[in-house]
């Protein structure tokens, strides 16, 4: 049977007083396990740059950025000035000539607002939140108008109210 060096775990000839690896006696203990030594931290983060890898080549720095470009890129001009459609639109909203064209040129306007980059997206939802306000107004209106004359229409004409209705007509 073969012994052991009890310090380096080297196989010892028969016989042997010392190992023939580290150079004990054969006879002497073998020394406290040492603990495990903590490992160096590791080199302070240099800006810019990944930290260095050991057993690889040390990569490119990062490309510098390119430079800031003022003004519009080439190929893009914005639309100049206030949508046409939008501002006709609301202005027949306001004055109302023709019913609902107003309206139906403040949808179009801002859709070509937000299609071309144009002005005048505010004027086009002020034009299409008035008509909306005209509508429901008139609803209203004619709802009451045709109620009070459902209950005092009959009334009115047998009492004579054909002339009342005549001056309301003219």
């Amino acid at each position: 049977m073969h012994k052991y060096c009890q310090s380096c775990g080297a196989k010892l000839e028969p016989g042997a007083l010392t190992c023939a690896q580290c150079g004990r006696p054969t006879d002497a203990p073998a020394p406290p396990p040492q603990p495990p030594q903590p490992l160096p931290y590791p080199p302070p983060y240099q800006q810019g740059y990944p930290p260095p890898q050991q057993g690889y080549p040390q990569p490119y720095p990062p490309p510098p950025p390119p430079p800031y470009q003022q003004g519009y890129q080439p190929g893009y001009q914005p639309a100049p000035g206030t949508n046409t459609l939008a501002l006709v639109g609301f202005i027949l909203t306001v004055f109302p000539l023709v019913p609902f064209a107003g309206l139906a040129l403040c949808i179009a306007g801002l859709s070509q607002c937000k299609r071309t980059g144009q002005q005048g997206r505010g004027l086009a939802v002020a034009g299409i939140v008035l008509n909306i306000v005209y509508v429901v107004l008139g609803i209203i209106g004619a709802s009451l108008f045709s109620v009070f004359f459902a209950q005092t229409g009959p009334a009115l004409l047998q009492e004579g109210g054909a002339d009342f209705l005549y001056t309301l007509v003219r």
